[in-house]
């Protein structure tokens, strides 16, 4: 099962996050009962969505509510990589500065 969608990183004052845009029946949606730490081989059989733990079959459902990247990212934002350069607009407050982007959401 390949996931075909996109996730987006949004970094907003100072803080980044996943911004999840998978279809209802994405991997990043999958979530099960079992107390497995991790999900290898997860798959659609007979409409089901399963995971196996030896020989034991683990069933779950997909939940949109969730996105196993939103919560990595939350656990740990040193996982993202790469660069981006953007433009800011200082603005000076008596004896700080803050810092606005000046683009627009989305368009960079």
């Amino acid at each position: 099962m390949r996931e075909q969608h996109e996730h987006f990183i949004k970094f907003e004052d100072g803080y980044t996050s996943v911004v999840c845009k998978a279809p209802k029946e994405s991997i990043c949606h999958a979530r099960f009962k079992c107390d497995c730490i991790d999900y290898y081989n997860i798959d659609i059989e007979d409409n089901e969505l399963v995971h196996y733990a030896g020989d034991d079959k683990h069933v779950g459902w997909f939940d949109t509510d969730s996105c196993h990247h939103k919560d990595w990212v939350a656990e740990d934002d040193e996982c993202i990589h790469g660069s981006i350069v953007f433009p800011v607009e200082p603005e000076w407050h008596g004896d700080y500065y803050t810092y606005n982007i000046v683009v627009e959401e989305g368009t960079v």
